[in-house]
């Protein structure tokens, strides 16, 4: 199938982003970064060409030895004076990219200089030459691309990174002729409008409140050819919560894919606000605490009891400060109680003068107290760790 070509011709009729940035500035900004210019250049000037095309990331395949040998030192020389002036972070900048992605196009031989050669035998003109790699290693160093390891930063945004783990008992098993059958999850049609949006709200969330995640190129090479949140990740990653969701996946499963996608990080974040997505509305439980259903996990019943008292913060009440005591009472009798020492702590000091004492409040008394108690002996302990590592 024939390459989109966009040189020109294929320019998106609209910018891209708030920058107001057209499409080819955006992407050549970010193939051709300020640092690799100024590395180049360094090279360049002082006399570096080697140097100058490694750090814009020219493969050079010329021996002068051997062009010197085969089409004589004038020629030789000539090419390597010219290969002196040669700016290849410029060469970069300026080679023909494909939409929409911006990646070199593959498959291009293009002439830098001819030299003549008259007066040898056979006259004819050799030429200097940049070759961008084939289609099929597109955007991929030559030296990385046969086995697809080290991938560029182009590249590698475009996949999803799987940490895959060996467990050795399936393998020697396996190896003994008795591989498991694996159970590929099925989508649900019906499911799958509302997937779709719940991926959307999810994502979209996330990066209204985390704009600095929308595009994060990684500092080192190395984390580069691994999984980045750009435009095209997050893209990707909404499409796979959105599938997952409708298919039913585990969370271990979903983790796997968002983090392989966008990095752990930022994959990390994702799923932290999906969990927060699917708490009970802080309102709805200060409406009836005593038949409130709180969430069973640990770190998702905190977040609700602190969501309600968050709730009441900002709308500060006699009434609903009561039905918090009554929900943080609910939350001790059906879950771990050290839950509500934090959310308790919180909610006594929302008090205003002329309110009364919930009765409520004396059935977390000995929760509270009791987890001060281990705090202040917590704190002993490690005053006298502390002095005695001092002597």
């Amino acid at each position: 199938m024939g390459t989109r070509i966009a040189n020109g011709d294929s320019r998106p009729a609209e910018p891209l982003g708030p920058s107001g940035l057209s499409f080819w500035p955006r992407v050549r900004e970010f193939a051709v970064p300020a640092s690799m210019i100024e590395t180049a250049t360094a090279r360049r000037l002082a006399g570096d060409w080697a140097g100058a095309c490694s750090a814009a990331g020219v493969e050079v395949d010329l021996n002068l030895r051997s062009l010197a040998r085969d089409h004589g030192r004038e020629l030789a020389a000539r090419v390597r004076d010219d290969l002196r002036h040669l700016a290849p972070d410029l060469l970069r900048w300026h080679m023909p990219r494909v939409a929409p992605d911006g990646l070199l196009r593959p498959g291009l031989t293009l002439a830098l200089a001819k030299y003549g050669r008259e007066g040898r035998e056979g006259g004819r003109p050799v030429y200097l030459v940049v070759r961008t790699a084939p289609a099929w290693a597109a955007a991929n160093p030559r030296s990385s691309a046969a086995d697809g390891w080290e991938l560029s930063a182009p590249l590698a945004n475009r996949f999803v990174h799987l940490q895959w783990t060996h467990d050795h008992e399936v393998v020697v098993r396996g190896l003994g002729g008795t591989w498991p059958r694996a159970t590929l999850p099925r989508l649900d049609p019906e499911k799958l409008p509302e997937a779709v949006e719940f991926a959307r709200r999810a994502v979209g969330g996330l990066l209204s409140g985390r704009p600095a995640l929308v595009h994060r190129l990684p500092n080192s090479e190395t984390r580069r050819g691994g999984p980045w949140p750009s435009p095209r990740s997050w893209e990707m990653t909404q499409c796979l919560v959105a599938f997952a969701t409708a298919a039913g996946v585990s969370r271990e499963v979903l983790s796997l894919l968002v983090r392989g996608t966008v990095g752990d990080g930022p994959g990390l974040e994702l799923l932290a606000a999906v969990d927060r997505m699917d708490l009970p509305d802080p309102e709805v439980l200060l409406a009836d605490p005593a038949g409130a259903e709180l969430p069973e996990r640990g770190d998702l019943r905190q977040a609700a009891l602190d969501g309600v008292v968050e709730a009441v913060r900002v709308r500060p009440d006699k009434s609903r400060w009561d039905a918090a005591w009554a929900l943080l009472v609910r939350a001790v009798e059906t879950g771990a109680p050290d839950l509500v020492v934090v959310p308790a702590g919180t909610l006594a000091s929302l008090r205003q003068e002329d309110w009364d004492v919930p009765a409520a409040i004396e059935r977390l008394a000995g929760v509270v107290s009791l987890s001060r108690r281990a705090d202040h002996v917590a704190a002993r302990t490690a005053t006298a760790a502390a002095e005695a590592g001092r002597r």
